[in-house]
């Protein structure tokens, strides 16, 4: 098997598994109020291409602390800004 194919392999099951959990995730918890979804990528697909949880709405405030940059409805920082990995959060309360 070709490297590359291993790598698309282990990229579409990695972004299933965190469809999979943040979908499924509100179900398991029953009086979830607050939910952060954040990843160590800077790949669209894997951290903000996606819907927003049921029974949830994005929390747009901005973090408390850390340059984060605003990214679609969530925040990323870049590696350059922290010398570290790039990632993205977003942030959901419960809907009213």
């Amino acid at each position: 098997m070709p490297a590359g194919a291993l790598n698309r392999t282990m990229f579409v099951n990695s972004r299933a598994f965190r469809r999979s959990f943040l979908f499924r995730q509100p179900r398991w918890c029953v009086q979830v109020v607050d939910l952060v979804y954040s990843v160590c990528t800077l790949l669209n697909a894997e951290s903000v291409d996606h819907a927003t949880p049921e029974g949830f709405e994005v929390d747009d405030a901005p973090p408390p602390s850390g340059r984060w940059r605003q990214h679609r409805q969530g925040w990323r920082i870049l590696p350059q800004d922290a010398d570290t990995d790039g990632m993205v959060m977003i942030r959901y309360r419960q809907a009213p």
